[in-house]
């Protein structure tokens, strides 16, 4: 039977204007999946890029232990809205229930792997339990003695509780392993600098910023050493690159002022040390 263009749009212009989703959500809330996703199924085949069907439609298929489904409707829904809220709730929901999946499957293949107690440090990272992180990083280490992550990580936990001798050691291993690893030169850089062996750190540092020029942290750390060493004219370039980036960071403001300052450029240090100043004001203002 011929529709007129016209009665075609008021047929589906209900799908398209709002539809009704408190079924679904009943449906969702009781178990009823299939249902759920049968009518977000009957919204998109009117309208493709409905955010909210592809989320129900996610939703139901995570009932159902479709996470493949579910990654696929939550991808949608965000390319038709990035700032999708309920899509991104539900796609770290479903983020974690992969992840939890997947690290069930490691373990039952390999226990005692090293991956198990690197991903077991991890978790326990995230619950500031800095006495078990170490304790599976260490296991992971004796398993894997060559894992740059690892090493890595070890070399920061320990950096962050002021050991940094035995922070280097790890460091130290990674770069032997991986020369251009920039978590390894940079922190061997920041250990040496808080030893004052400033020449050292800027060996390291320099070799860092080479692997990743785009790293304020490095950057910062390289122009702050160069100034503890005594060379305010490289220091002065290095600060401005990071002042360019960051120019909300008022460390760099005024370290940059102290360069300058060293340089004899008083205007300029001056206006350096105003813009520190006045950053201080509004972070101390901020709520």
């Amino acid at each position: 039977m011929w529709i007129s263009g016209a009665l075609l749009v008021l047929l589906v212009w209900p799908l398209q204007a709002g539809v009704d989703w408190r079924p679904a959500e009943t449906a969702l809330d009781q178990g009823r999946f299939e249902e759920a996703a049968a009518m977000a199924r009957g919204v998109l085949r009117h309208d493709a890029v409905n955010s909210t069907a592809h989320v129900t439609l996610a939703r139901a298929l995570m009932g159902q232990n479709d996470a493949a489904g579910a990654l696929r409707e939550l991808s949608a829904a965000l390319q038709s809205g990035p700032a999708n809220l309920d899509a991104l709730y539900y796609l770290n929901k479903l983020s974690t229930v992969l992840a939890q999946q997947e690290f069930a499957r490691l373990y039952g293949a390999a226990p005692d792997s090293a991956r198990v107690h690197q991903l077991l440090a991890e978790s326990l990272h995230q619950q500031d339990d800095s006495v078990g992180e170490e304790r599976e990083y260490r296991a992971a280490y004796q398993r894997d003695p060559k894992s740059v992550p690892v090493l890595n990580a070890l070399g920061d936990l320990l950096r962050t509780q002021s050991r940094s001798t035995e922070a280097m050691s790890f460091y130290a291993q990674a770069e032997k392993v991986d020369p251009r690893s920039f978590d390894a030169l940079y922190g061997l850089g920041a250990c040496e600098f808080k030893a004052e062996h400033y020449r050292l750190a800027i060996e390291y540092l320099t070799r860092a910023v080479a692997v990743d020029p785009t790293s304020s942290a490095a950057q910062f750390a390289f122009g702050e050493t160069l100034l503890r060493d005594q060379q305010p004219e490289r220091a002065e370039k290095v600060l401005r690159m990071v002042a360019a980036r960051e120019p909300s960071d008022k460390q760099t403001w005024f370290l940059l002022a102290k360069a300058l300052r060293q340089l004899g450029r008083k205007q300029e240090s001056d206006e350096a040390f105003a813009r520190y100043r006045k950053l201080s004001q509004s972070q101390m203002e901020t709520p």
